[in-house]
């Protein structure tokens, strides 16, 4: 739902959420989607084995729609649920939160670039997702809802561009044309793209039923210039990935010194061993034992360095993505739980030219293949004077 300033609602349906457990207006709930297939609803998992499952804990989840989510802001907004002085204080910056960003009492508050005040707060469990956002001075609310965010993660930032479009006025990213290119065609070009040396490679896999191309980088060089949108310091990114490959292996041996020291000395050792045995132990649960390891690469995004590593099991393979300080070389701020996605999907937009795209969280890069001269095959990256044979 998108509201003015006359707080009128655009509802496009009512999903379930982690925070947010919406239903239909019938009282059907949606159902959560991975990988195309049907992950069911909250309710019908709302026991695990050890009790209340993650929407019923600590979390608070709670069961609503588009229409009363507009009708809690238009309370908050109107003074009917709290005294002024306890509305500021709702509302006020009281915890810094390691960036521009302060929380409140259970709220988010960040700045728009003209300073006003946006009080956010969204939620999720990787599946169903929900987020909110309020302009106090403007009566602006936004407030989106989706259930298949495994598969979309634009939804991550969606919000943010839709009210920086009503607030500012910034445009909405523009997303080149497409085309239809027939398997044969697609599948023509499918193989490994090497750099020049040994930068590193581009290799493109068919997936869909044969019916789509995607892109993902080997080598460290390969992976900054897929992945990256921004340039970076000579030498910082392979740093960081040196540093990742250090943390894990320390970590797996236990030796919980590399990652102590790039948590800054903050976070207690005990905690770091905890925090490390519960994930690999869940990581482990769904994907049989680890069998080998390796530090995929980082790149520069719109506003952190991110180290992805590669977790390659009896089941399948899991990436875990780093998220490091632009600030500070070497001060590692968490592990994202968005993650980075380094298998893109190439979108046709001429019989040779082709754009990534991994739902709207990075800019689209333009990727060229052609015949060479000798009959080989070549790949181009945007501006990029690297051009990988295939």
């Amino acid at each position: 739902g998108i509201c003015g300033s006359d707080l009128e609602a655009y509802a496009t349906g009512m999903y379930e959420t982690g925070y947010l457990l919406p239903q239909w207006g019938d009282g059907r709930t949606a159902q959560g989607y991975v990988d195309g297939k049907r992950w069911g609803t909250v309710i019908e998992r709302s026991m695990a084995a050890d009790g209340p499952h993650w929407a019923l804990r600590a979390n608070g989840g709670i069961q609503s729609t588009v229409y009363d989510m507009l009708r809690w802001a238009r309370a908050l907004l109107a003074g009917r649920v709290l005294a002024p002085e306890s509305m500021k204080k709702l509302w006020a910056p009281h915890v810094s939160e390691g960036g521009d960003t302060f929380y409140g009492y259970g709220w988010s508050i960040a700045k728009a670039t003209d300073g006003a005040k946006i009080v956010t707060h969204n939620g999720g469990n990787g599946i169903f997702f929900a987020d909110f956002a309020i302009v106090p001075d403007t009566g602006l609310v936004v407030f989106l809802m989706t259930n298949v965010l495994a598969e979309t993660h634009v939804a991550n930032t969606l919000l943010e561009r839709i009210g920086m479009r009503f607030h500012e006025g910034r445009p909405l990213p523009s997303i080149p044309e497409i085309v239809d290119l027939d398997a044969p065609a697609l599948a023509a070009l499918a193989g490994t793209y090497n750099l020049p040396a040994s930068g590193g490679a581009y290799r493109l896999t068919i997936g869909a039923g044969g019916t789509a191309l995607f892109i993902e980088a080997e080598g460290q060089k390969a992976f900054d210039l897929l992945n990256s949108t921004r340039q970076a310091e000579p030498g910082r990114l392979k740093t960081l990935s040196r540093l990742t490959g250090q943390i894990v292996a320390g970590n797996r041996a236990g030796d919980y010194a590399p990652l102590f020291k790039a948590y800054g000395g903050e976070v207690s050792t005990e905690r770091l061993k905890a925090n490390w045995s519960e994930a690999t132990k869940v990581l482990e649960e769904n994907n049989g034992k680890i069998l080998r390891t390796e530090v995929l690469g980082t790149a520069r995004t719109q506003d952190r360095d991110e180290t992805v590593f590669r977790f390659t099991c009896e089941k399948g393979s899991v990436d875990w993505t780093y998220v490091w300080d632009t600030e500070k070389e070497g001060r590692l701020l968490g592990r994202s739980v968005r993650g980075l996605t380094v298998r893109m999907r190439l979108y046709p937009s001429g019989d040779r030219d082709f754009f990534t795209w991994d739902g709207g969280i990075r800019p689209p890069k333009l990727v060229r293949i052609e015949k060479a001269s000798d009959g080989r095959s070549t790949l181009r990256l945007g501006e990029d004077e690297a051009v990988a044979v295939r």
